[in-house]
């Protein structure tokens, strides 16, 4: 954070409290930086997208059966993940079939994200 300050010319302040720091928030903010639930949902769709499209929906079930977490049973985490994929390509649009198409699957992605920037949503 201290770092991100120096750049974005953002120094403490003085208040009669005593130093206040700007939030995270709002030097990302200034920096132009999208959230960080974004761009992990970004690449999520990407990951979904690059998995569907090399090998189809079957094989990402039976991937996503092989996934797990550690101290959880795998089927309750391959689930869980694959319902959070799904609900993201849901969430912006996509459908299955648009897996083939990049330039659509990428735009209707990008599309959605920034409108629930715009609108301030958060997951």
């Amino acid at each position: 954070a201290r770092w991100l300050r120096r750049v974005a010319r953002m120094p403490p302040r003085m208040t009669p409290a005593g130093l206040r720091y700007p939030p995270t928030a709002e030097i990302r903010a200034k920096l132009f930086v999208p959230p960080l639930i974004d761009i992990i949902d970004r690449s999520r769709l990407r990951f979904l997208g690059h998995i569907l499209r090399k090998h189809g929906s079957e094989a990402f079930n039976s991937l996503s059966h092989r996934l797990c977490m550690p101290g959880r049973p795998s089927i309750a985490a391959s689930d869980g993940l694959r319902a959070q994929l799904f609900d993201i390509m849901r969430a912006a649009g996509l459908q299955v079939s648009d897996a083939n198409n990049r330039v659509k699957w990428r735009s209707l992605g990008d599309q959605w994200l920034r409108q629930r920037q715009q609108r301030g949503e958060q997951p």
